[in-house]
Order: C-alpha cells, then sequence, then structure tokens
C-alpha cells in the first residue's frame, strides 16, 4: 500500500517523482516513521502528487520520534486524503518538519475528500510538533468538514492552508493563498458550524510568520459562522514581522485567547473592508484598513496593492512600512 515506507530509514531522495499511489492507511505517497535516532528524511527537488490515502496524510504522513522531515525544492501536490492533512501530515516528537534552500510547494491538496462526517484540520499541511518553513508556497489547498442529522456540539473545518498543533511554528518568506476550508452539515439540531483559519490555523504553541503573504484565502459554514480567513490563532503566542495580509475572506487575523503582535505589517482588503482583526492584538508599525488602530506608528492608508501579485506600488504616504518584502 502507498507508494514508499521508510522505517528508522533516513535516506536521501533526490530527483524523483512519487505519483499516483493509493493506500487504505496513512502516507498514500510516502509513510514515514522513526523511533530512533538515525537522522533526517530529505526530498530533495523531488514531486510526490496525485496519491490518495483513506487515512491521514495524502501525499506524506510521518511520525518521528527523532529528526526532521526536509522538504528542499520539492512539490507536495494534488494529493488527497479521507482524515487529517491532505499533503503532508507530520507527527514531529522531537524533529521538525522543514522546508529550505529552494523554493518548495504545498499546493491543490484535500483533506476529507471524501466529505466524511466531523471535524477535519489541515488541507494542505497538519503538523503536530515543530516546523520551519522558509521560501514556501501553500496554496488552492481545501478542508471539508460535514455532517447531517441530530448532532449536539461543536463541527469545524480548520486551517485550509496549514495547521499547527503542539510546538513551534515558523513560516519566513511564505506564500499561502487561495486556500479553503469548509464546514456544511446541512440542517443539523443543536449544531455549532464553524470554519475557522482559511489560511492558517494555530491551535497552540507559537507561531512566527515573517516577510510572508497571506492573501486570498476563502471559508464556508452553512450556518455563516466563518472566522479569520487569513490567520486564526487559537490560543499561545503569535508574532507577524514585515508581512502582508490582505484580499481575505472574514478578518485578516483572529486572535482568540492568544497573546499577539503585529508589527511593519500590512492587513488590507480582507472582510469586505470591514475589521481586519478580531480581538485584541499589540500593533506597531502597521498599516490597517478602516481604523486607527491604537499603537506607536500605525496608520491607515491604501497601500495600493495589485490583486495579480499583491506586489505593492511604491506610495510615499506609506514610506513608514518596510515593503521590500513585497513584489
Amino acid at each position: 500500500n502507498g507508494g514508499l515506507r521508510l522505517t528508522n530509514s533516513t535516506p536521501g531522495l533526490t530527483n524523483c517523482t512519487i505519483r499516483s499511489n493509493s493506500t487504505s492507511g496513512n502516507g498514500g505517497g510516502i509513510l514515514a516513521y522513526t523511533d530512533i535516532n538515525v537522522g533526517d528524511v530529505v526530498l530533495n527537488n523531488c514531486v510526490v502528487t496525485n496519491n490518495t490515502a483513506a487515512g491521514y496524510g495524502g501525499g506524506v504522513f510521518a511520525l518521528f520520534g527523532y529528526g526532521d522531515l526536509v522538504l528542499s525544492g520539492s512539490a507536495i501536490v494534488n494529493n488527497r486524503s479521507r482524515a487529517y492533512g491532505g499533503g503532508i501530515c507530520a507527527t514531529m516528537s522531537r524533529g521538525t518538519l522543514r522546508s529550505r534552500d529552494q523554493t518548495n510547494s504545498v499546493s491543490g491538496n484535500i483533506a476529507n475528500y471524501q466529505f466524511g462526517y466531523g471535524t477535519y484540520v489541515g488541507g494542505g499541511i497538519d503538523v503536530a510538533g515543530n516546523s520551519e518553513l522558509a521560501n514556501c508556497w501553500i496554496t488552492g489547498n481545501i478542508v471539508y468538514s460535514r455532517h447531517t442529522g441530530d448532532y449536539q456540539g461543536l463541527l469545524a473545518a480548520y486551517g485550509g492552508g496549514m495547521y499547527s498543533t503542539l510546538g513551534n511554528a515558523v513560516l519566513k518568506n511564505c506564500w499561502i493563498a487561495g486556500n479553503y476550508a469548509e464546514q456544511n452539515s446541512g440542517w443539523v439540531n443543536g449544531n455549532s458550524s464553524r470554519s475557522f483559519g482559511g489560511g492558517v490555523f494555530l491551535n497552540d504553541g507559537t507561531l512566527l510568520m515573517q516577510n510572508s503573504t497571506v492573501a486570498s484565502n476563502t471559508l464556508y459554514s452553512w450556518t455563516g459562522n466563518i472566522v479569520g480567513g487569513g490567520v486564526v490563532v487559537w490560543s499561545g503566542k503569535a508574532a507577524f514581522v514585515n508581512s502582508t495580509i490582505a484580499y481575505n475572506q472574514a478578518q485578516g487575523v483572529d486572535t482568540e485567547s492568544a497573546t499577539v503582535g503585529i508589527t511593519n505589517s500590512i492587513l488590507f482588503y480582507n472582510n469586505n473592508g470591514n475589521d481586519q482583526i478580531i480581538n485584541p492584538v499589540q500593533v506597531s508599525y502597521c498599516d490597517i484598513q478602516s481604523t486607527n488602530w491604537p499603537g506607536v506608528g500605525n496608520i491607515s492608508i491604501n497601500p495600493r496593492l495589485c490583486p495579480a501579485n499583491l506586489s505593492l506600488i511604491t506610495d510615499r504616504k506609506s514610506t513608514r512600512l518596510n515593503s521590500s518584502h513585497l513584489g
């Protein structure tokens, strides 16, 4: 079952394609497991595509007691899982999920592609543990949640692009765009139906987002209860630095029981021009639409972002922002 199974083995996979495999378990393309310290699993210039898992991790499923899972110039695209993590589902007990060196892509993946009943997470990436993603594209991923009948409780879709829990997440020089989270229950008695975090959902732990763009992510809930089209920080701590969060359906950033700081960043065109941020956030030297947000150096001036690529057309009035990360 599946394309490649690695058990306490850490090969360097280079210039490879893992395509059109399926499994009745986890890891349609790759299933990797370590419980001893044997090093890292590295995908160098590899493509993992069109794989299907009846369980977790349509493209890659990693259960690592030790070592890192590393993407270098690789693409995890158009994979599907019936459970969490359409592209990647990774539990990193001591190691880290990493992307590095060259551009890496996690795109077009689907979690819960057969519309199973319940709550589901991570259309592109579902990671429990530490992650450090640099120079990455997380785009066009989808997570679905469904239920019909008499159900008491919360049903939700979390993290169209990425869902992170139980660790420290770092996103640097990343493009997180066009992801989608949908909770569609039909008529359910006593049900609370919600969609959270079209781009990124941080359940707990920490998040550092730097020099990154979160754009054009969308949500759907049958009850109309959608929260944080860009990023949701449910608990823990998060810092956004030199980043742009724009054109997302619903709010750009939602913070629940979390401590969040945003510095030198742009939040514009989210939520149809209404509230860009929900709940208290410490903000400084930012451009935030439709509000005079308290804090040092904040402005609310149209940054003139181009919807096609969100590059910044230079505006002298925006000189307090470091726009070098855009383009």
